[in-house]
């Protein structure tokens, strides 16, 4: 997926199977936020997304929020003149001085958006279908 953010060009890669794993259990907490997110995302601009992502990673340790935006950006290129530059190489430093914190929170969005939005979609049905479950019938 490729998308465009503060007048740069961004492609959004493909996670391996393991690091969606580590950063759905990073993020494992934070599953009801991230619902709640996800399903509000679409009506709102950038500034949201900020704040969303400042509250889901404001619950969480430094060394787990910084696992959870440094796995983000290892899957994210930019466009650099002719060719792709990886944004953050692992173990490496961001390639992008430019990068500021709302580009920082809509990349990693974007992300999750990407490589996870389907599981994330399969657990809004499947809560959706138990809190349904757990309520009396109606008359």
């Amino acid at each position: 997926m490729e998308c465009e953010i503060a007048q740069h060009s961004y492609r959004i890669g493909k996670m391996s199977a393991m690091q969606q794993y580590h950063l759905v259990r990073k993020l494992g907490a934070m599953i009801p936020i991230l619902d709640d997110t996800l399903s509000r995302k679409a009506d709102s601009g950038r500034a949201w997304v900020a704040g969303a992502a400042v509250g889901i990673l404001g619950q969480m340790s430094d060394a787990d929020a910084e696992a959870v935006i440094f796995t983000c950006l290892d899957v994210v290129e930019r466009k650099d003149g002719d060719r792709w530059v990886k944004v953050h190489p692992r173990g490496g430093n961001l390639q992008y001085d430019d990068i500021d914190i709302l580009v920082l929170f809509e990349l990693a969005d974007k992300v999750v958006e990407e490589n996870l939005g389907p599981f994330f979609a399969k657990i809004h049905v499947d809560l959706q279908d138990i809190a349904n479950q757990s309520l009396p019938p109606s008359n």
